[in-house]
């Protein structure tokens, strides 16, 4: 019986969640910033492994990546758009800064989870992240998705956060 009443409790959650991202979506505006974030990350996660490694070109970095690499780089790219965005939203809603700064761990770590989970070779990662030392590297080799989940994590709790402060204020809006 308890598990029903978590599931019912993880539901609202989940319908707090969507019922913001299609307020935020209702404004032509607001899509466009979603569309230009994800893109620029995207673009982001490709071209850094392009420019920092010598010799490295666009189509042999895109030969390199797996399907999975592809699938995490997409998925990354459209939720620090969709945070972005709702950000955005949020913060036209209140016209203060207050509530906006919960989003920064969930950007911030979702950006590095692009990092590390796009970096398919050991000598993207070495040029990347070379200045952490070669121990860092080697551990972020060996728990790369394990940092990606946590990561995915951060930034989905970080919309869920923006989405209860549209949610609260777009009531009081109303």
């Amino acid at each position: 019986m308890t598990w029903l009443v978590a599931w019912s409790s993880n539901m609202s959650k989940i319908q707090i969640i969507f019922k913001s991202i299609k307020e935020v979506m209702r404004n032509k505006n607001d899509v466009t910033i979603f569309s230009v974030a994800s893109l620029i990350f995207l673009m982001l996660f490709i071209s850094i492994p392009v420019f920092t490694i010598p010799g490295n070109s666009l189509l042999f970095q895109l030969e390199i990546f797996t399907f999975w690499n592809y699938v995490l780089m997409i998925l990354l790219s459209v939720l620090i758009g969709l945070m972005t965005s709702m950000q955005i939203y949020a913060y036209k809603i209140k016209k203060s800064v207050r509530g906006v700064g919960r989003g920064v761990v969930g950007g911030f770590s979702s950006i590095m989870a692009g990092l590390f989970g796009t970096a398919s070779c050991a000598s993207c990662l070495t040029v990347v992240f070379g200045f952490l030392g070669i121990g860092t590297v080697f551990f972020l080799i060996k728990y790369q998705w394990f940092i990606v989940g946590i990561s995915l994590f951060l930034i989905i709790i970080s919309i869920y956060f923006t989405s209860l402060s549209i949610e609260k204020n777009c009531g009081v809006c109303k």
